[in-house]
């Protein structure tokens, strides 16, 4: 599928891809491309690091509220960046059947750990975050800037792991309020209970099962929360753009990345090779290294060079893209300056949206 069709026409934009391969540029790209063609464009990045903001110039400007970055016509190009303590925590005042409820929650130490220190609970509020943008009446299209390739997979499986744990039968018997919930804590469980509080202290454990305590009568909220997600990231309205560059390393990445979403039944609509060796006029390496026997040898010898690692990145761009041959590839050449500010990012958008 071509970008621009994906642009005008899907909801969500999920930009995976290895590390340093420009993702957080080009997904910041895809948002101000899509309010070219006159969409509402946010771009959310859910990777702890700040690439988003330092890639558009706004390092202290962004945060977990959306901020309006351009305005083209009717097209707008928004930005935010996840917060997960701040997310969740609007979960539980949205799921919890009073303040009352709401204060023990946020107030307990267990839980403001787990909201705010385990990268399964990102992965997990990242989806929900995903969700809530794609609600929201402000936008028509989300595009998700992912951490690097492992910890996207993760994201992308952990609503349906989340719902799978909370319809789980021993978490609902943990949550119970009742004298049943009560004598599986003191009775069957009673020497588990001893042991992991020898481990990781009584107050610990007490702090843990108040939560669960707590919690009694959120999870059909968080459960339901969770099916919508993980239907949303596997539905017709989301497409999947892998950023890669030609380099053998993250090829072999972006073909595990490939093979984990196949396995998943999610399809890959985009690659975007990005940083792909420019050429420079239509001569080949071959060519090029005959004339360096000419006048102006190292000329020769330097465009020939040139032409040499474009030729082997476009061998193995190409060896690659015969494992997806449904998918489209766009190719962006590699840049002289790194993008540091929204006129980068402007940039950039020339060769996405390439006749």
């Amino acid at each position: 599928m071509k970008l621009e069709q994906l642009l005008r026409t899907k909801s969500v934009l999920v930009c995976c891809g290895t590390g340093g391969v420009g993702k957080t540029s080009v997904a910041a790209a895809l948002a101000l491309s899509a309010a070219q063609v006159g969409r509402r464009a946010i771009v959310i990045t859910i990777d702890p690091a700040r690439r988003l903001a330092d890639a558009i110039g706004l390092r202290h400007k962004i945060g977990n509220e959306p901020v309006l970055v351009q305005q083209i016509g009717d097209g707008q190009m928004w930005a935010t960046m996840l917060d997960v303590g701040e997310t969740f925590d609007s979960l539980v005042k949205q799921f919890a059947k009073n303040q009352e409820q709401t204060d023990e929650i946020l107030q307990n130490t267990f839980y403001r750990n787990v909201s705010r220190s385990i990268s399964g609970t990102r992965d997990y509020i990242a989806a929900e975050r995903l969700l809530a943008l794609h609600n929201d009446s402000r936008f028509d299209l989300v595009i998700v800037d992912t951490p690097p390739t492992r910890s996207a997979l993760a994201f992308i499986e952990a609503p349906e792991r989340l719902a799978r744990f909370l319809e789980n039968q021993l978490f609902k018997m943990l949550i119970s309020p009742t004298l049943t919930g009560m004598k599986l804590i003191t009775g069957a469980l009673q020497p588990v209970v001893r042991t992991a509080g020898k481990i990781v202290g009584t107050a610990a454990l007490d702090d843990a099962i108040a939560f669960l305590r707590a919690f009694a009568g959120m999870e059909d909220g968080f459960r339901q929360r969770a099916k919508q997600s993980s239907a949303l990231l596997r539905g017709p309205l989301t497409s999947f753009v892998l950023i890669a560059s030609a380099r053998s390393d993250t090829l072999e990445e972006a073909s595990y990345f490939a093979d984990s979403l196949q396995r998943n039944n999610i399809a890959i609509d985009l690659v975007i090779a990005n940083r792909m060796p420019p050429r420079f006029g239509d001569t080949s390496a071959e060519v090029a290294l005959t004339r360096s026997q000419d006048a102006d040898q190292d000329l020769w010898r330097n465009l020939a060079h040139l032409h040499s690692e474009a030729e082997e990145a476009d061998a193995q761009l190409a060896k690659f893209m015969l494992t997806l041959p449904m998918t489209s590839c766009l190719r962006i050449s590699e840049r002289s300056n790194d993008i540091v500010d929204l006129n980068g990012i402007t940039d950039l958008t020339t060769s996405l949206l390439v006749p």
